[in-house]
């Protein structure tokens, strides 16, 4: 498998963001962020970016344990 290089977190997929105010961090509050990142993580993959308060990007990398 040929490895992506990546040259800046634009480059990175993640998820859609609904505010440009509050980014993603609604769809954390009121939840456990360890559900929600392994939610996340099923779905975009175990390196992606979401959306902080004013669209600052924020970037997680998930590695599996087993």
């Amino acid at each position: 498998m040929a490895r992506k290089h990546l040259k800046s977190l634009t480059d990175l997929s993640g998820l859609p963001s609904p505010s440009w105010l509050y980014g993603n961090t609604q769809q954390i509050g009121g939840h456990d962020i360890l559900t929600t990142y392994e939610r996340w993580t099923s779905k975009y993959g175990n390196t992606i970016k979401y959306k902080a308060l004013f669209r600052v990007s924020i970037l997680l990398v998930s590695l599996l344990v087993c």
